[in-house]
């Protein structure tokens, strides 16, 4: 399974945050865990409004598409959000100290489980320069259109048949559902001009 930028992302916040919790920073730099995790939060809602406005104003000579993969990243956020948000809670109700730092926390759980509502699926389809190119991860394919005989579009993969080859070109690893393909097959008959 390959890591996202903001998987990664996630993955470092956490340990950071078991860091400053088993290590008593304040004793080195008063309130840092406090400015550490603001910090957190403040990046986190700068994703969040980085992915609405990509999603906002995504290209129509674009489609994203999700792969395999996507289940896993796409709940990741609420799980590591809703574990943190249980385990401040109980610090917050069980701790006589440490209120603030306790909130800070809660609110960093709070911007993950908001972080997940605002996924960019990670395969995508670009229409540009008379060429669709796909990728997904770091697999990344160049199709000419006017070499593009035929296409099908299944729920894992979609599949170009090439003018003058016997060859095909198979787009895989998708997992798509009914409306998915729907768009994907519209998006590509707007722009793959088949000729009979």
């Amino acid at each position: 399974m390959k890591f996202q930028k903001s998987s990664l992302f996630e993955i470092i916040a956490l340990l950071i945050i078991l860091l400053c919790l088993l290590v008593d920073s304040d004793e080195y730099v008063p309130n840092l865990n406090i400015y550490i995790n603001l910090l957190l939060i403040a990046s986190i809602i700068y994703e969040v409004f980085k992915s609405r406005n990509y999603l906002k104003h995504l290209s129509s000579s674009e489609i994203r598409m999700r792969n395999k993969n996507d289940s896993y990243f796409n709940i990741f956020p609420f799980i590591l959000g809703s574990i943190l948000c249980i385990v401040m809670l109980l610090f917050f109700l069980i701790s006589e100290s440490e209120k603030i730092l306790i909130s800070t926390y809660f609110l960093v759980a709070l911007s993950f489980i908001i972080q997940g509502l605002n996924f960019i699926p990670t395969a995508s389809l670009l229409f540009h320069d008379n060429k669709l190119t796909f990728q997904n991860g770091i697999v990344k394919k160049t199709i000419e259109i006017e070499k593009v005989a035929s296409f099908s579009i299944n729920d894992d993969s979609i599949t170009f048949s090439i003018r003058e080859q016997e060859e095909k070109i198979i787009l895989q690893h998708l997992e798509l559902n009914g409306s998915e393909i729907k768009n994907i097959d519209y998006f590509l008959k707007k722009n793959v001009k088949l000729k009979n």
